[in-house]
């Protein structure tokens, strides 16, 4: 007769879906949808200064969103073609 351990449903659920990590839960990065309102805020602070670095815009959200979180959204609007950044120490701005 031979017994066997049972593992705990979860470990198994995320040994299915993680098996390299051999069902411990891994750090994942932010959600880009969790990001959408700092994205907005950056839109907003950028429409409102005309031109801005980024710098400038992590001072002002600062309260509201961590630096890398601020640098991701100016990221993510470059990508997008909504903000454009064309490297002449002016900043950001809305891409006309």
């Amino acid at each position: 007769m031979t017994t066997t351990t049972a593992r705990p449903r979860a470990a198994t659920a995320l040994a299915a879906v993680c098996p390299h990590c051999g069902g411990r839960p891994r750090r994942t990065s932010r959600p880009s949808r969790a990001r959408q309102g700092c994205r907005r805020a950056v839109l907003i602070v950028v429409r409102e200064a005309g031109e801005v670095t980024a710098k400038k815009v992590q001072a002002i959200l600062r309260k509201a969103h961590g630096p890398g979180t601020v640098e991701k959204a100016l990221a993510d609007l470059t990508a997008a073609g909504r903000l454009v950044n064309l490297r002449d120490k002016r900043g950001y701005r809305l891409a006309d």
